[in-house]
């Protein structure tokens, strides 16, 4: 066994040479490392699925601590690793770690934690255990994590296995969320420090163990036979292999070098299909949305007229249609027009209207218009939607500059380097407000505050996802982000993922965890005989 990894915890802490060294001896006592190893053989080997992900453009660095985590999509590997207290699907939550759960009223939670878990390296999942891993999550401040994760106030121990929660404000229905969530996951004592409580190897009580990590290559993990769960788990491990998107990952596919994929385009979800012997899953969801963000605080984004003018100015249908074809929909406010949520009364808010966007601007001061810089990722579908976008703007007079980046959240969210961004989104319920405009969210491009959005926040995060009298303020919130601009939404789309039939079993619709950027439920899987 081999684990070959950057042991600091990103990119600014490389150069701290003590700790790495220090981790290294940590690794070594902890039995994750035995040598150097060669790389395991590309071809795989029976009972180990091969799961293409673009391990650098679409991820970045791949911290092995939840804590050190700056990216949501982090959790495909986090999640078989570390496990979580609750699963969040479709039809709610389900137990993980935490065995029961009970919303004692909107301000409380308590817990009962499964009972002879233990972590990866043998230290015993309790009470005490889940309670630090909390609170070190907390002194983060990790601004990538859940705003409602940081209304925790305290965190009270009842018995060994019983823990109560206490929030600052009654969202205990949203904090749910938290729990199914990187911000919560247990990580064993012995993965820390004991003078620093700094992270030095990943140990957590997951159905999967560090096995190999290649930066920018390979990160493989394999089956833990002392998971609570062992029976179900059915694969013997996962490669995640560095499959770039577009060309390369369809034919990693059609050449047998991957099983299992995601992040397709329509036209590649096709090719692929043509070529026989792969299932094709279109999995939607309506927090699954790309939009247009943008700094309100810098001009001349700091005119609503502006920010008006660029919604009427993009043509959703085409954007639509070229990124999903029929498994799109236009999207002009927060929710699809399927969801009980969607304000009627909005109609297609910025319906394209190109003439109205250039009067909208002259009116605002600019006839000649200006030009701007859009940051985006390297994604085909954001790369193609950016095209679309650039078009339009250029029809109203605005000329604009897109600069691709694998680095969106520092060189976006954190350091300002463009005025508008084009991105993909999943975030379900309540964080699709909170997560965007929440005071404590570094996706609140400008950190902009709006007071009555965000009382409707608060009232929304005392009341039970799905309850009828959720939908009056749903829609009064959706007409505030039109009314004031806030983003625009551009598409609600699919996330296509293909599967090599002849080789994976167990895969399926509802093997998908939507609310958590598409990943596949793994210990649902399996390979072939």
């Amino acid at each position: 066994m081999s684990v070959e990894f950057d042991l600091a915890i990103g990119k600014a802490a490389r150069a701290d040479r003590q700790l790495a060294t220090a981790a290294l001896g940590a690794l070594v006592a902890l039995g994750l490392l035995t040598g150097c190893a060669p790389e395991p053989d590309e071809a795989g080997s029976d009972g180990i699925l091969r799961y293409g992900v673009d391990l650098v453009q679409t991820v970045g660095d791949l911290p092995m601590d939840p804590v050190a985590s700056r990216i949501e999509s982090h959790l495909f590997y986090l999640t078989p690793l570390y496990d979580t207290l609750l699963r969040h699907t479709p039809n709610g939550f389900e137990p993980r770690l935490a065995s029961d759960w009970e919303i004692v009223d909107p301000q409380t939670l308590e817990l009962r934690l499964r009972e002879g878990v233990e972590f990866h390296d043998g230290h015993v999942l309790d009470a005490r255990v889940v309670k630090a891993s909390i609170l070190r999550a907390l002194a983060s401040k990790n601004a990538n994590f859940q705003p409602a994760f940081f209304e925790l106030e305290r965190v009270e121990i009842l018995g060994p296995l019983e823990l109560r929660l206490h929030l600052r404000s009654q969202i205990a229905g949203e904090f749910l969320t938290a729990l199914a969530g990187r911000e919560t996951m247990p990580v064993s004592p012995g993965a820390l420090t004991d003078e620093t409580g700094r992270f030095l190897a990943p140990a957590g009580a997951g159905p999967y163990r560090l096995h190999h990590f290649a930066p920018e290559r390979r990160l493989s993990l394999r089956k833990n036979p002392d998971h609570w769960d062992v029976a179900r788990v059915r694969l013997s491990g996962i490669d995640f292999l560095q499959t770039p998107v577009g060309p390369q990952r369809v034919n990693a596919l059609r050449t047998g070098r991957i099983d299992l994929t995601q992040d397709l385009t329509n036209r590649e979800a096709e090719a692929i299909e043509d070529l026989g012997g792969f299932e094709i899953y279109p999995i939607s969801s309506d927090g699954f949305f790309h939009y247009l963000g943008f700094y309100k605080d810098r001009p001349p984004l700091d005119d609503v007229r502006v920010r008006r003018a660029l919604g009427y100015a993009l043509d959703r249908k085409a954007i639509s249609w070229a990124l999903f074809g029929e498994n799109g929909e236009p999207a002009y406010q927060p929710w699809p027009r399927e969801s009980p949520n969607h304000d009627p009364s909005l109609g297609d808010a910025y319906a394209y209207d190109p003439a109205r966007a250039r009067s909208m601007l002259a009116e605002a001061g600019y006839p000649d218009g200006f030009g701007l810089r859009l940051m985006t990722a390297g994604s085909s579908d954001l790369i193609r939607a950016s095209e679309i976008v650039h078009q339009n703007l250029r029809e109203v007079g605005i000329e604009l500059e897109v600069i691709q980046s694998s680095a969106i959240v520092d060189e976006f969210f954190r350091a300002r380097r463009t005025e508008l961004t084009l991105v993909s989104w999943t975030r379900s319920g309540l964080q699709k407000i909170t997560r965007m405009f929440g005071p404590h969210s570094v996706a609140n491009i400008g950190h902009v505050s709006l007071p009555p959005l965000d009382r409707l926040t608060a009232q929304l995060g005392a009341m039970a996802p799905g309850d009828p009298s959720t939908t009056p303020l749903w829609h009064s919130i959706a007409e505030i982000v039109a009314d004031q601009a806030l983003v625009h939404y551009l598409v609600f789309g699919s996330n296509y993922f293909a599967v090599n039939a002849q080789r994976v079993a167990g895969f399926s619709r509802d093997q998908i965890m939507p609310f958590q950027l598409g990943v596949p439920v793994f210990d649902r899987l399996s390979i072939r005989d």
